[in-house]
């Protein structure tokens, strides 16, 4: 072999290799969690299920119900040992994932002292290709015990978690993790639901994202008047399928009118997410996908995985309108006080149909 020839060989082992790392790096990079994974402190004396799907999923009994022991045969001296369930693996994967996640969704908004206007937790399920969705009142006030200890927070509305973390942690990178953990902390501590992952949204990347994408048709149920804080202050959008902007999607899913009750705002969200639902599966969102993607990292934090994104993203494709379910508390199931805190009237028994709800198994 001549000197060229060897040369050429080398070089060639050297491009092959370097294609290798790269590939590999790319690979932990599609891989990785985008941000730091919960942490939530799990009550004590419960059973654990693991799933080889998901994270552990906590089998809780409905809130302030005492807790049996687990059965074990460990002697005095032994620590009494958790008892395990291995639920089966799916026969086949639906868009490269089986089972279930359950996800914590959080909009902030901007314009409101970083406040949590949108607060849901999804169950996702890839084998039985459904999604269910309940919505949580950002006026909800709950006790919130796992919070005492770091940030002196013991009860507050749902949508003052976030501010009252960041007052205490300060401006900071981690900051919206740490209080998307708080306020994952404060539903495991009330409902018993624990949670796989989470998606924190600033209502920016509304804005930003339904621009990029032309605009959005939604169904708008009850004429709507855009607030002051807008560029078409005063306008009367009518009631019927209408293209929104950004700005109009930003002040519809948050504005909430003096004669409105909270209901009022969850149904246009979940307007407005059945919207984003039709334009996601459009071929033509797809030409988009760069320009949607620089939106995307500036105004989400989430720990799931461009792989579990993509995931997401295809199921979306594939689940029937029929087996997207949204959920809500009922009115009777609320008590307003004078200061216009919602209330359940029986938080035990909330619990406990959440829990049926999510499939969340007692002891």
């Amino acid at each position: 072999m001549n000197r060229k020839k060897i040369i050429i060989s080398i070089s060639l082992g050297i491009l092959a290799f370097l294609l290798l790392i790269g590939i590999y790096k790319i690979n932990q990079f599609y891989n990785k969690p985008q941000a730091p994974t919960l942490n939530l402190v799990l009550p004590t004396k419960i059973k654990v299920t693991l799933s080889p799907t998901s994270t552990p999923v906590v089998q809780i009994p409905p809130t302030n119900q005492k807790v049996s022991e687990p059965e074990s045969t460990a002697t005095p001296t032994e620590t009494p040992k958790i008892v395990l369930k291995v639920t089966p693996t799916s026969k086949s994967q639906v868009c490269g994932q089986i089972g279930t996640w359950t996800i914590l969704t959080l909009g902030r908004s901007t314009r409101h002292q970083e406040r949590t206007r949108s607060i849901r937790l999804l169950k996702v399920d890839f084998d039985q290709k459904s999604v269910l969705v309940y919505s949580f009142p950002p006026y909800l006030a709950l006790d919130t015990p796992g919070l005492i200890a770091e940030y002196n927070i013991k009860y507050s509305y749902l949508e003052d978690i976030f501010p009252k973390v960041v007052k205490v942690a300060g401006e900071s990178p981690e900051t919206d993790f740490k209080a998307t953990q708080a306020l994952a902390q404060v539903l495991l501590d009330n409902f018993g639901i624990p949670i796989d992952h989470y998606i924190t949204i600033q209502d920016t990347v509304l804005m930003e994202g339904v621009d990029a994408l032309g605009g959005i048709y939604i169904n708008v149920a009850e004429d709507f008047t855009m607030p002051d804080d807008t560029s078409r202050e005063g306008e009367v959008i009518k009631a019927g399928i209408r293209l929104f902007d950004g700005d109009m999607i930003r002040a519809y899913v948050s504005d909430l009118k003096d004669n409105e009750d909270e209901f009022v705002r969850l149904a246009r969200q979940n307007a407005v997410l059945e919207g984003m639902r039709k334009k996601m599966v459009d071929p033509n969102t797809l030409l988009k996908v760069i320009e949607l993607y620089s939106v995307y990292k500036k105004n989400v934090v989430t720990d799931l995985s461009l792989e579990q994104m993509t995931s997401l993203g295809c199921l979306a494709r594939l689940v029937p309108r029929d087996q997207i379910v949204m959920k809500e508390p009922q009115i009777d199931e609320i008590l307003y006080w004078k200061d216009g805190s919602m209330h359940f009237k029986d938080l035990d028994a909330t619990a406990q149909q959440l829990q049926e709800l999510f499939k969340v198994t007692g002891p």
